[in-house]
């Protein structure tokens, strides 16, 4: 899955806010997904996580498992064993980059009992 960054929740419950990711000098970047037609839903798709590496670490235990360019293909038409071992492996930590922002993870949602519109 094509992306620019991705983002992960960071703080207290209740007022956790936004830190996004992204690739040193790599304006787009892929994450290893998998999709299939489902009878009820339609195309979906899901991106495949991994245990993080030391960059993720300080926000979240959990990461994409992302692609070096050199590697789509293999994701794309490797074997169940080669597109599997993927999770084994580590993204390297000096190509990820962190900001964080103050941003809130979650807007308030608006009450239930707001009238609602016709």
């Amino acid at each position: 899955m094509p992306l620019t960054a991705f983002a992960e929740a960071e703080g207290e419950k209740g007022s956790k806010t936004r830190t996004w990711f992204n690739l040193k000098e790599r304006p787009v970047f892929a994450w290893a997904g998998l999709w299939r037609e489902s009878p009820e839903w339609g195309a979906v798709y899901s991106g495949v996580m991994t245990d993080c590496n030391e960059a993720i670490r300080p926000v979240h235990d959990r990461m994409p498992v992302l692609l070096h360019e050199d590697e789509y293909d293999q994701w794309l038409g490797g074997s169940f064993d080669e597109v599997v071992s993927f999770q084994d492996r580590c993204f390297p930590d000096d190509l990820i980059e962190m900001t964080r922002t103050i941003d809130p993870w979650n807007k308030p949602r608006m009450s239930t009992s707001a009238p609602a519109l016709l």
